[in-house]
C-alpha cells in the first residue's frame, strides 16, 4: 500500500463529489493490491494498517451514500440533522459494530492544528449561530459552549455527537481519540451534557457536510451543567416521560414521543442496551 499515505484519507473529506472521492480510493487500493502480487513470490493476502483503513474509507463512502433524506425534511436543519444522526447510528450498529468489523478510532492527520490555549480566560465566547459553516478553519481565540443532544454515533475513526445551544440551532461534532471505552464515553457525553470547545475548528466531513471537529479530547471542558431529561423532540428540559422500550430518551407528553418517532427516526434507534 506504499501508493497512498493515511493524510490521503482525510483529504478526501474535502471533496464533495462522493463518486470521484471512491474511484481514487479503489484506484489505490488495486494498485497496493498489485503491489503486494509484485513482493510476494505467491500472492498471500495480508492485513495492514493503511489496507484497513482503506476499506475502512470504502465502507465509510457507501454508508454515507445510503444515508438519504427527502427534500422535505431538509427544510428544516434542526430535524434533517437528527435524521441523518440516527440513521448512521442504525447504520453501525446493525452492519458494523454487531459484526468481525474492526473499527479504528485513530485519528488521521488533520489539514489544520488546533492550538491549547494558556487559559479559557482569555478566549472569546462564540455561538452556533455565529459560525460560518461554509469556511474549513479553526477559530483560533474563541470558545463554543454547547449542549449535547442524543446518543452517540461510534464511527470508524471518531465518535460523532449532536450538539445545540440549548435551543434550535444544532450542528454535529466529531471528536478523536478518545478511545474505545463506549459505555464510559456514553456516560460522560451523555444527553444534556453541557460542554465548552476550546478552538473548535469548523471542518468539512467526508459527506460534503460541515460539522464541528476536535483532534485533542483536551480541547473540550466539561462545565458541570447537565440539562435535565431533554426532551428528544423539542429539547424542553424536565420531561415527564420516558420511552418505555429503549429508556434512553425522554418526552414531554405523547405527541412529541409520537413526533420523534416518525419525524426525527427515534424509531431506527429505539433498543435495549
Amino acid at each position: 500500500m506504499q501508493f497512498f499515505t493515511l493524510h490521503h484519507l482525510d483529504m478526501l473529506a474535502l471533496n464533495k463529489d462522493k463518486s470521484q472521492a471512491r474511484r481514487i480510493v479503489e484506484q489505490y487500493f488495486k494498485k497496493g493490491e498489485l503491489a503486494e502480487k509484485d513482493q510476494l513470490p505467491c500472492f498471500l493476502p495480508y492485513d495492514s494498517q493503511t489496507k484497513t483503513k482503506l476499506q475502512n474509507c470504502l465502507d465509510i463512502l457507501d454508508l454515507n451514500n445510503n444515508l438519504t433524506v427527502t427534500k422535505a425534511v431538509r427544510n428544516e436543519p434542526r430535524t434533517y440533522l437528527i435524521r441523518k444522526h440516527r440513521q448512521m447510528i442504525y447504520e453501525m450498529q446493525t452492519k458494523f459494530l454487531n459484526s468481525n468489523y474492526s473499527t479504528l478510532l485513530t485519528s488521521f492527520k488533520a489539514p489544520k492544528t488546533q492550538k491549547q490555549p494558556h487559559s479559557m480566560a482569555i478566549l472569546k465566547e462564540i455561538q452556533l449561530k455565529e459560525i460560518d459553516f461554509t469556511r474549513d478553519e479553526v477559530l483560533t481565540g474563541r470558545v463554543l459552549t454547547v449542549r449535547v443532544f442524543d446518543l452517540p454515533s461510534f464511527g470508524f475513526t471518531s465518535i460523532f455527537f449532536l450538539i445545540d445551544d440549548g435551543e434550535n440551532t444544532m450542528q454535529r461534532l466529531s471528536v478523536y481519540n478518545l478511545g474505545k471505552d463506549y459505555e464510559q464515553i456514553s456516560e460522560d457525553f451523555k444527553m444534556g451534557t453541557w460542554i465548552s470547545i476550546m478552538n473548535p475548528y469548523v471542518r468539512q466531513a467526508m459527506d460534503g457536510e460541515a460539522m464541528i471537529r476536535v483532534d485533542d479530547p483536551k480541547s473540550i471542558v466539561f462545565s458541570g451543567k447537565i440539562s435535565e431529561k431533554v426532551c428528544s423532540y423539542c429539547s424542553k428540559s424536565n420531561s415527564k416521560f420516558s420511552c418505555s422500550k429503549c429508556l434512553k430518551v425522554s418526552y414531554c407528553d405523547k405527541e412529541c414521543q409520537i413526533k420523534d418517532w416518525k419525524e426525527q427516526n427515534h424509531k431506527l434507534v429505539c433498543f435495549k442496551s
